[in-house]
Formats: structure tokens, sequence, C-alpha cells
């Protein structure tokens, strides 16, 4: 028979030892600390810095992506002419997969590989995609399988037979265009002074005097016409701002489509001239850009923006009145012209395939910006 006391005890020993199990539970769920053992590919963890090229490789060992430094601050798509390449995008998927570490090892044989998604990409109904890295001391090759839950991927590398659930999940992605630096140009509208456009079906000017002047004048405007609103115009002003493309191609070994045609001249206050012309063929929209930099303008405006000379109190023990805030110090006519120059050698040469509606406000046909007759 079974004392108070002893049974007490019994009952304490039960708790700790579901406590203990509990704790086990816990403890074995948590992710592991990474450390050099479980590292995937720890030849990448260590020397990240040495990878100058990354292919991405398909079904049928089909190369559909090749990122390619180009020199110390750029990355080229080799599949669009080398032009530059998402350099945060690209960081991502190099940090990850030096950050790469097992959870837990999968099936090594070759005949459950594609239950994974990480069968030789050689086989024509692969469906993992192969990274290859170049530059390192031994060239590193992944094949990249199905996302495992949301923390991790099914992974093998390539010399080795066994599979692998690790994490961070990976997402690869397997068109050029994902991984190009979409940006074109981002200039705000309040650095525009002039836009002179020749459209399909009319040509016109709007400029302003000052970059607070709210709105545009626009001319010529057709006889007994007048513009819905007094800033018909910003619209098209302010169409460089955050300006970013579909696609990209080459120049050189591009014919330019021949189609409907039209040019947008924009000068801005400072100096800088950004040409851009635009080809419409069917439902595709096409731009190439120039940018120069003109002195002459940046000069007449410094002359029309400098602050004016202070003058010295009559009484010299008069206290002068607070000044305001300074606003902040105009760009050097050496300035401008840098990033002009930097501007343009990095748009020239190339075709850009932009949206519809972008195309449509950088050409802006003047009847849409009239009141109805």
């Amino acid at each position: 028979m079974l004392t108070s006391r002893r049974l007490l005890l019994l009952l304490v020993a039960a708790l700790l030892v579901i406590g203990g199990a509990w704790w086990l539970s816990i403890y074995r769920q948590s992710p592991r600390e990474p450390s050099a053992e479980n590292k995937v590919l720890p030849e990448v963890s260590e020397h990240l810095d040495k990878v100058n090229e990354v292919r991405l490789v398909t079904a049928g060992d089909v190369t559909v992506v090749t990122l390619r430094k180009l020199d110390d601050k750029r990355w080229g798509v080799m599949e669009r002419g080398g032009y530059s390449a998402d350099r945060q995008k690209l960081s991502r998927l190099l940090m990850s997969l030096g950050d790469l570490e097992t959870i837990e090892e999968k099936t090594a044989s070759p005949a459950n590989y594609a239950r994974l998604g990480v069968e030789d990409v050689k086989n024509e109904k692969a469906t993992g995609v192969r990274i290859d890295l170049a530059g390192l001391e031994k060239p590193v090759s992944l094949i990249v399988g199905t996302v495992a839950g949301t923390r991790g991927s099914y992974v093998r590398p390539a010399a080795s037979p066994t599979s692998l659930l690790a994490q961070p999940q990976l997402s690869v992605e397997r068109e050029p265009s994902n991984w190009l630096d979409r940006r074109v140009l981002d200039i705000p509208l309040d650095r525009v002074q002039e836009m002179r456009v020749k459209a399909a079906k009319s040509s016109y000017t709007a400029t302003r005097e000052q970059p607070d002047s709210a709105d545009f004048t626009v001319s010529p405007l057709p006889k007994g016409r007048e513009l819905s609103s007094p800033s018909a115009a910003n619209t098209v002003a302010g169409a460089l701002g955050n300006l970013t493309f579909d696609d990209v191609s080459s120049l050189a070994a591009t014919t330019l489509p021949v189609g409907e045609h039209s040019q947008t001249v924009y000068r801005l206050f400072d100096g800088t001239i950004v040409t851009v012309n635009g080809t419409k063929v069917d439902n595709d929209h096409w731009l190439t850009l120039a940018v120069a930099f003109d002195v002459t303008q940046h000069q007449r405006f410094a002359a029309t923006t400098a602050p004016p000379a202070k003058d010295e109190p009559a009484d010299a023990t008069q206290t002068a009145p607070a000044s305001p805030t300074p606003a902040a110090k105009p760009r050097t006519a050496a300035e401008v012209k840098q990033e002009a120059d930097a501007t343009a050698q990095r748009l020239d040469g190339w075709l850009f395939k932009i949206p519809a509606y972008k195309y449509e406000t950088v050409f802006q046909p003047l009847d849409d910006m009239l009141k109805t007759p």
C-alpha cells in the first residue's frame, strides 16, 4: 500500500519526466546554430567575395541565366548583352548560399530524386535548377529542388549522391529579365524646366521660369482651345521620376523596330538635357535615351538663384535678424556634368521596353491636355 509520502515522490518524479520530455521536444525543434560543420557549401561562405560568375542551368542542361562580374562595382546579365544586374538580388542569393545549412539528410537514391526536384538537370524532365559558381578555388554546383515548408528547400550538391533538407529557403529566378537592374532614371518634377514634345500627331513645348513655379506654360495651343487645367503638363514633367523598364536589349545586337516614332527633350534647370526617343510597334513600346550637359544653361540658372549679398548693419551694436535655415548648396557645373556623363554612359547603346502607360506619359499628346471643345 502506498504511503502519502511515497505517492508524492512518484508524482514529483512523473512531473520531472514530463517536463524533461517537453523541454527536449522544444530543443529538438529549435533551429540549430550555424556552424562550419553543417554548412552545405562552406567554401562559399568563407570566400564569397571571390565568386565572379553565377550560372543557372535547367532541364536539358540549358543555361538560362549567366550573371558575370564585369568590374568592382558592376555585374552584368549576359543574356541581355551584359546590362547591369540587380546587385541586391544577386547579393541575397549568394549570401543565402553561403548561409545554407543542413537540417536533415534525405534520399541518396537517384530513383527518388525527382520527388524532391533534385535530379540531374541533364535530364530533359528535370524540375530543379543547378547553380554553378565560378571564381572559387574549385567550381561549386548545387541543385536546388522544391521548397519545404516556410523555412527550407531540398537541395543536392551536384557532386554528392545525398540530397538534403536545408535552410534558408532558396528562390531562384529563371528568367534573365528578372535579374536586371530595372531603374532607368529618377528625375523629380522640380528639376524640369522645359519639355519639347514631338508626338505622332502633335508637337508642343511646355516651360516654366523657376523650380517653384507650380505649372508649365504650353504652346502653341490650337485656336480656341485651352488647357484642361493649369497643371495639365505636370504629368509629362514628372514622367522621368522612378522610370523603370520591363526588358532591355543591346542596340548593337538589335535592329531598331520600325513603327510610330516620338521624341521628348527634357531640359533641366541645372543644365542636364535628356532626349527620349520612342518607337511604338504593335503592343510593344521602346525607348532610347541620350543625356548631355549644357554649361550655359547651368550658369544662367545659377546666376538667377545666387543668394543676395548680405548688407552690414548700419549700427555695429545692432543685432542682425536671425536668418532662416539655409537651403541646400547648389551643385557646381562639374558635379552636374559628372552625373550627366555617368548616366549617359550607363544608358547609351540600350533599347528599353517599357509599359504602355509610361510610354503614353512621356509622349502625351496635346489633345489629352486640352478641354473638350
